[in-house]
């Protein structure tokens, strides 16, 4: 039987990892959803290495991002006040093609996973302009559902 961990900042430090392999872990789980393969790279050398001292052989399991949608990369989180007007896309939060082509006005938007709702007023050709229903903070890469929009 295989014990599995996912790998994330409670355990990153190979010293950590070495006792979870000491502890039976056989392999580890990353999740992309929220970083890249290159950003993961020191704590998979770190995962490398604390198998090594600890005599097994990894098994790795990658967890591919899947296809909803999700705003881009912010320099920081964002505070979104209830009330305010944002602008999405181009000068804005940086969004996908495709969520500027669906988000029509009138349509409402839910962002990580329903803590932020937006309300969509107008739709130009690179941007989005909303007003803030439901705010609070946003960060980088959290997923963004447009209601009434089939995927």
């Amino acid at each position: 039987m295989d014990f599995y961990g996912t790998l994330g900042a409670s355990c990153a430090k190979e010293d950590t990892l070495y006792q979870m392999f000491r502890a039976g872990m056989t392999g580890a789980r990353l999740n992309l959803s929220h970083t890249t393969l290159a950003e993961s790279a020191p704590v998979l050398a770190s995962l490398q290495a604390a198998a090594r001292r600890a005599g097994v052989e990894p098994r790795l399991a990658i967890d591919l991002r899947g296809p909803e949608l999700r705003v881009g990369e912010l320099s920081g989180p964002l505070k979104l006040r209830d009330g305010t007007e944002i602008l999405m896309g181009r000068g804005g939060i940086p969004v996908t093609e495709a969520t500027l082509w669906c988000a029509q006005p009138g349509r409402e938007m839910l962002l990580d996973d329903g803590a932020l709702l937006l309300k969509v007023l107008k739709q130009g050709k690179n941007t989005v302009l909303c007003r803030v229903v439901r705010g609070g903070t946003l960060k980088s890469r959290k997923n963004l559902a447009i209601l009434g929009v089939e995927p």
